[in-house]
C-alpha cells in the first residue's frame, strides 16, 4: 500500500459527475519502478496439468484492434457455448476473458466439465477453436456474438466495470477503448479480423488439464494429433505415504467433505476430484478473525478451508502453515479508522 497507494498512482473513475469541492487526501507521489511483464513459460500449442480446472489460454499479438479482439472473444465463447454446452450438455458453463498486456492480450477459457466428460470436452474446445482460427466465424454467429456484445456494453454495470479497468491499465501506460469506443467500433470489425484474432490464440494454445482427472489414451492421442505437445508428462498426483484424515463435522456444511494432512501438501476431499495444494505452490496464505485460511498457489487458484467445520483440523492446520515462508503469511482483518477504510476501499 505505501509503494502503490498514492497521489502519482492513483485514477478516481466515475460513471457520473462527481461534485465540484471532492478531496482526496492521498499520500504524496512516490517514485515507484513497474516490473516488465514477464515472458509466458509455456509457448506454442501444448497441454500441462492445472490444479483444479480445465482452461485454454492463447495470447494474441498487439497489432491488433482492441475492438476486434474484444467481438473475436464473443464469437469464441458464444461458439464453445453452442458445441460443449447446447449440443452435448458436457459442461454447465463457458467463460472468455481477454486481459489486456503491454505485449498484447491474454484470451482466457474457463470450462467446468464432468470429471468423465473432460476428455470429449477437450477435444470439442480445441476443435471449435481450431475451425474459427481457419475458416472464421459464419455470418449468423458474428452477427449474433456483435449484438450480445453491444447488449452487454449498454449495462450501467459493464460500463463502470469497463471504466475501472481502463484507468487501472492507463497506469500502466496500455490504452484501452471505454464502452462507448468499443461500440462504435464493433460494427467495422470483420470476419477476416476475428479469424485472425482467434488464428494467434490458436497458434500460442495451452491446454490446462484437471491434475485431479486421468489424462485417457484417447484424449491424448486427441491432443496430439492437433498438434499439442505435452509440456508435463506426468501429472504428480497425491502426496507420497500417508496423511492425517480431518473429517467434517456430521452436522455441519462439511460433511461428508475431508482434509488430508501431509508434510509437503493438504488434500480437501468432497464430491468432486481430490485437491492437492501443495506447499511449494503456494504464494499467499492468509488468516481471518475466524480462523478460516485462505491459499492462493502460483497457478492462480485460490482455496478456502474452515477448520471450525473439521473435528481437530484447527492446530494441524496451523502448524502446517506455520512451516510456510513468512512472506507468504498474513493476517486478513479489516481497517480500524473509517478514514482508513475509506481511501483503502
Amino acid at each position: 500500500m505505501r509503494r502503490w497507494f498514492h497521489a502519482g498512482n492513483a485514477v478516481l473513475t466515475s460513471t457520473r459527475p462527481l461534485p465540484a469541492d471532492l478531496r482526496l487526501d492521498l499520500p504524496a507521489p512516490v517514485r515507484g519502478n513497474r516490473q516488465a511483464e514477464p515472458d509466458p513459460v509455456l509457448t506454442g500449442r501444448a497441454w500441462t496439468f492445472h490444479p483444479a480446472e480445465l482452461n485454454l489460454s492463447g495470447v494474441v499479438g498487439a497489432r491488433h484492434d482492441r475492438a476486434g479482439v474484444e467481438l473475436a472473444r464473443a464469437v469464441l465463447s458464444d461458439a464453445l457455448m453452442e458445441s460443449t454446452r447446447t449440443a452435448t450438455g458436457d459442461v454447465y458453463s463457458v467463460e472468455v476473458g481477454a486481459v489486456a498486456l503491454a505485449s498484447g492480450t491474454l484470451v482466457l477459457v474457463d470450462l467446468d466439465p464432468q470429471p468423465d466428460r473432460t476428455g470429449a470436452v477437450v477435444g470439442t474446445a480445441v476443435a471449435t477453436l481450431d475451425r474459427l482460427a481457419h475458416e472464421g466465424p459464419s455470418t449468423e454467429l458474428l452477427d449474433g456474438a456483435r449484438e450480445t456484445l453491444a447488449t452487454e456494453l449498454s449495462l450501467g454495470a459493464v460500463q463502470a466495470s469497463l471504466l475501472d479497468t481502463v484507468a487501472a491499465h492507463e497506469l500502466r501506460g496500455i490504452r484501452l477503448l471505454d464502452a462507448a469506443e468499443l461500440t462504435g467500433a464493433l460494427g467495422a470489425v470483420t470476419a477476416d479480423q476475428v479469424r485472425d484474432v482467434l488464428a494467434d490464440v490458436a497458434t500460442s494454445l495451452l491446454v490446462s488439464v484437471p491434475g485431479g482427472v486421468p489424462v485417457d489414451a484417447r484424449t491424448e492421442r486427441t491432443l496430439t494429433d492437433a498438434g499439442i505437445r505435452p509440456e508435463r508428462q506426468h501429472d504428480p498426483g497425491p502426496p507420497a505415504g500417508v496423511g492425517r484424515v480431518f473429517r467434517g463435522r456430521v452436522f455441519g456444511p462439511a460433511r461428508g467433505m475431508s482434509v488430508v494432512v501431509h508434510d509437503e501438501a493438504i488434500v480437501l476431499r468432497g464430491d468432486g476430484p481430490d485437491r492437492v495444494v501443495r506447499a511449494a505452490d503456494v504464494v499467499l496464505a492468509g488468516t481471518d478473525g475466524d480462523g478460516d485460511l485462505e491459499l492462493v498457489t502460483e497457478s492462480g487458484c485460490a482455496y478456502l478451508v474452515a477448520p471450525s467445520l473439521f473435528r481437530g483440523l484447527a492446530r494441524p492446520l496451523a502448524a502446517w502453515v506455520g512451516r510456510l515462508p513468512e512472506p507468504l503469511r498474513y493476517v486478513k482483518s479489516r481497517p480500524g479508522e473509517p478514514a482508513t477504510a475509506a481511501a483503502g476501499a
